[in-house]
């Protein structure tokens, strides 16, 4: 579901910082593709690279409060 669809990159990081986990399905949406690819081309494996991403998001969650909405994500 896209509920931020609407927001730009900067106001989803400001809601992230806000512990806004809804958020998360929205904001890496692009940024999860690119990474699902080159884990999928490089280790030929689509469990390996669905862990990787929970992973990732998992470490966004975490470190939420040091993303500066002002640089790109």
């Amino acid at each position: 579901m896209k509920r931020y669809k609407m927001h730009s990159e900067k106001e989803l990081l400001m809601l992230l910082k806000q512990n806004n986990t809804y958020v998360l399905n929205d904001l890496p949406f692009s940024h999860i593709l690119q990474l699902k690819y080159v884990i999928l081309k490089t280790a030929k494996s689509f469990d390996f690279s669905e862990d990787v991403v929970q992973n990732t998001l998992i470490k966004i969650w975490e470190n939420r409060m040091l993303i500066d909405p002002k640089q790109s994500f």
